[in-house]
């Protein structure tokens, strides 16, 4: 066995890693916490911090009207149109755990009771969109159906000795890391710097630089290592990082934001679920000759990372002809 380990293995391993939230804390450090939606498809009624002020702790409160930069925590992409996602609702809700407030207190406990004590009333309630099949139904898209298509697919199934069709569809699923979604923020004289656990600096870096209307080169952005992502720190650490920043720029103090595990799977985007509907065309040899199928991406409540538009990429790999329908439907839940 060799005598030589990698240093990081073994610090990972031994559980001496330090990682975001192990940072030590500074003496005049704060904590933040999300208030999010408990319902989907409506109007944001009224906001009650008056109890969540009388919480041992509490510093303040934060609503859309205090951001001050832009009030969109998305960056550009793959889709071509980028969608602009809200940083904190300012009176459309569009799914349950949509980020509503920002509550800051001295510690994380005490900032996380905060966001449960503030109540919170809607308007104009309707049915939610939840599923593909409901989404179809509705015709409810983010933008126009993508179509590809090379040869002459139709006339090929026609001709072909054998014919096939199906559907096949998978699940949304969770990145579950054991490390939430965390960031710290300190003021500078010359700009903030962002301590965030992300898989992407860059993209943090835009993000944080929209909300808060500092120049990104002011923004210094840091990793000191990811307790897990799965590619859920990339687009699922920009919302926290810029809740964070615009926290630390209202009460120009260095402020802490660590996700609870509920927190986190509600309001921070997933991997999307697929329907696929195919029919296929092959000879008596079983060489392949036209494949025409539609395809059906659930993006959600915003199509933040939309992949379909990349697709054509690893479709144009064989001799045979083929049609490709591409949809990306809106629901009213986070993806």
């Amino acid at each position: 066995m060799s005598r030589y380990r990698l240093p990081m293995t073994f610090d990972s391993a031994s559980g001496e890693a330090m990682y975001t939230n192990d940072l030590p804390r500074t003496d005049d450090e704060v904590c933040a916490a999300l208030v999010t939606s408990t319902v989907a498809n409506c109007k944001l009624g009224t906001l009650d911090f008056s109890h969540a002020m009388e919480l041992p702790g509490a510093v303040t409160c934060l609503t859309a009207k205090d951001i001050k930069g832009e009030n969109n925590c998305n960056v550009p992409f793959l889709a071509p149109v980028t969608p602009k996602i809200e940083l904190l609702s300012s009176g459309e809700v569009l799914h349950a755990g949509q980020p509503l407030a920002i509550v800051i207190a001295d510690t994380q406990t005490h900032a996380d009771a905060m966001a449960k004590a503030v109540k919170v009333t809607y308007t104009d309630l309707k049915p939610p969109i939840l599923t593909i099949q409901d989404a179809i139904a509705a015709q409810s898209f983010h933008y126009p159906a993508f179509k590809v298509v090379k040869g002459d697919p139709y006339g090929a199934l026609a001709e072909a000795s054998h014919r096939i069709s199906g559907e096949v569809s998978c699940n949304a699923q969770h990145h579950f890391y054991m490390e939430t979604q965390v960031c710290r923020c300190t003021p500078l004289e010359d700009g903030m710097e962002v301590q965030s656990a992300t898989q992407s600096t860059d993209m943090v870096q835009t993000s944080v630089a929209q909300a808060t209307g500092i120049p990104a080169h002011r923004l210094y952005v840091s990793v000191k290592r990811v307790g897990g992502a799965f590619g859920g720190k990339t687009f699922g650490s920009l919302l926290p990082a810029a809740a964070c920043a615009v926290a630390a720029q209202n009460i120009n103090r260095p402020v802490r934001l660590c996700l609870n595990l509920g927190t986190n799977m509600e309001a921070i985007t997933k991997r999307a679920p697929y329907v696929l509907k195919y029919e296929v065309g092959f000879d008596d040899e079983g060489r392949l000759l036209a494949v025409v199928y539609n395809l059906y991406e659930d993006n959600g409540s915003s199509a933040q990372c939309s992949f379909i538009p990349i697709l054509p990429a690893f479709a144009d790999n064989g001799n045979y002809e083929y049609i490709i329908t591409k949809d990306v439907f809106k629901n009213n839940y986070v993806h």
